[in-house]
Protein backbone atom coordinates (compact mmCIF):
# COMPACT_ATOMS: atom_id res chain seq x y z
CA UNK A 1 0.00 0.00 0.00
CA UNK A 2 1.12 3.36 -0.89
CA UNK A 3 0.02 7.32 -0.37
CA UNK A 4 1.51 10.03 -2.29
CA UNK A 5 -1.19 13.08 -1.42
CA UNK A 6 -2.50 14.28 -4.92
CA UNK A 7 -0.57 11.40 -7.22
CA UNK A 8 -1.04 7.92 -5.92
CA UNK A 9 -3.03 5.39 -3.79
CA UNK A 10 -2.22 1.97 -4.12
CA UNK A 11 -3.56 -1.18 -2.62
CA UNK A 12 -4.32 -4.62 -2.58
CA UNK A 13 -7.52 -6.42 -3.50
CA UNK A 14 -8.57 -9.72 -2.54
CA UNK A 15 -11.27 -11.69 -4.70
CA UNK A 16 -15.33 -11.20 -3.79
CA UNK A 17 -16.37 -14.40 -1.58
CA UNK A 18 -18.49 -15.96 -5.35
CA UNK A 19 -15.12 -16.91 -6.18
CA UNK A 20 -13.73 -19.31 -3.26
CA UNK A 21 -11.11 -20.88 -4.86
CA UNK A 22 -9.12 -17.61 -5.27
CA UNK A 23 -10.62 -15.03 -2.35
CA UNK A 24 -7.51 -15.33 -0.59
CA UNK A 25 -5.54 -14.00 -3.42
CA UNK A 26 -4.77 -10.67 -3.79
CA UNK A 27 -3.63 -8.45 -7.40
CA UNK A 28 -2.15 -4.85 -6.62
CA UNK A 29 -4.37 -1.70 -7.38
CA UNK A 30 -3.10 1.27 -8.43
CA UNK A 31 -4.68 4.98 -9.06
CA UNK A 32 -2.74 7.83 -10.06
CA UNK A 33 -4.27 11.19 -10.39
CA UNK A 34 -2.86 13.41 -13.32
CA UNK A 35 -3.89 17.10 -13.70
CA UNK A 36 -5.40 17.91 -16.72
CA UNK A 37 -6.98 21.46 -18.27
CA UNK A 38 -9.97 21.85 -15.97
CA UNK A 39 -9.74 18.38 -13.99
CA UNK A 40 -8.00 15.55 -13.47
CA UNK A 41 -7.34 12.13 -15.32
CA UNK A 42 -7.22 9.22 -13.33
CA UNK A 43 -5.13 5.97 -14.47
CA UNK A 44 -6.57 2.55 -13.33
CA UNK A 45 -3.56 0.17 -13.63
CA UNK A 46 -4.20 -3.62 -11.54
CA UNK A 47 -1.85 -5.99 -11.34
CA UNK A 48 -0.49 -9.45 -10.51
CA UNK A 49 -2.84 -11.74 -12.36
CA UNK A 50 -2.25 -15.41 -12.90
CA UNK A 51 -3.12 -17.38 -15.83
CA UNK A 52 -6.05 -19.44 -14.26
CA UNK A 53 -9.70 -20.01 -15.24
CA UNK A 54 -10.72 -18.96 -11.93
CA UNK A 55 -8.62 -15.75 -12.06
CA UNK A 56 -10.34 -14.97 -15.40
CA UNK A 57 -13.28 -15.20 -13.47
CA UNK A 58 -12.39 -12.45 -10.92
CA UNK A 59 -10.56 -10.68 -13.96
CA UNK A 60 -14.30 -10.55 -15.69
CA UNK A 61 -15.57 -9.58 -12.10
CA UNK A 62 -13.42 -6.78 -11.85
CA UNK A 63 -13.43 -5.26 -14.94
CA UNK A 64 -17.23 -5.10 -14.52
CA UNK A 65 -16.74 -3.61 -11.03
CA UNK A 66 -14.41 -0.56 -12.11
CA UNK A 67 -15.94 0.01 -14.99
CA UNK A 68 -19.67 0.24 -14.20
CA UNK A 69 -19.93 0.16 -10.37
CA UNK A 70 -16.66 1.81 -9.25
CA UNK A 71 -15.19 4.87 -11.29
CA UNK A 72 -18.98 5.92 -12.03
CA UNK A 73 -19.60 6.05 -8.17
CA UNK A 74 -15.77 7.76 -8.09
CA UNK A 75 -16.90 10.37 -10.67
CA UNK A 76 -20.49 10.55 -9.34
CA UNK A 77 -18.76 11.72 -6.07
CA UNK A 78 -16.85 14.27 -7.46
CA UNK A 79 -19.41 16.01 -9.44
CA UNK A 80 -22.41 15.45 -6.97
CA UNK A 81 -20.66 15.39 -3.88
CA UNK A 82 -20.38 12.94 -0.64
CA UNK A 83 -22.70 9.56 -1.29
CA UNK A 84 -25.12 8.86 0.77
CA UNK A 85 -24.98 5.42 1.06
CA UNK A 86 -28.71 4.70 2.97
CA UNK A 87 -29.89 5.84 -0.65
CA UNK A 88 -26.75 5.72 -2.96
CA UNK A 89 -27.37 6.46 -6.92
CA UNK A 90 -28.80 4.19 -8.73
CA UNK A 91 -27.25 2.20 -11.94
CA UNK A 92 -29.15 4.67 -14.25
CA UNK A 93 -28.05 7.61 -12.44
CA UNK A 94 -24.12 6.35 -13.08
CA UNK A 95 -24.82 5.51 -16.52
CA UNK A 96 -25.68 9.16 -17.42
CA UNK A 97 -22.57 9.79 -16.00
CA UNK A 98 -20.61 8.03 -18.70
CA UNK A 99 -22.54 9.61 -21.82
Amino acid sequence: MAVMPHDLLSFSWNFPPHLPHVRQQKTQVSLRFVPEDQGTRLHLLQTGWANDPDWDEGYDYFRHEWLDVVLPRLQYRFTHGPIDWHNPPSGQQLKCLAQ
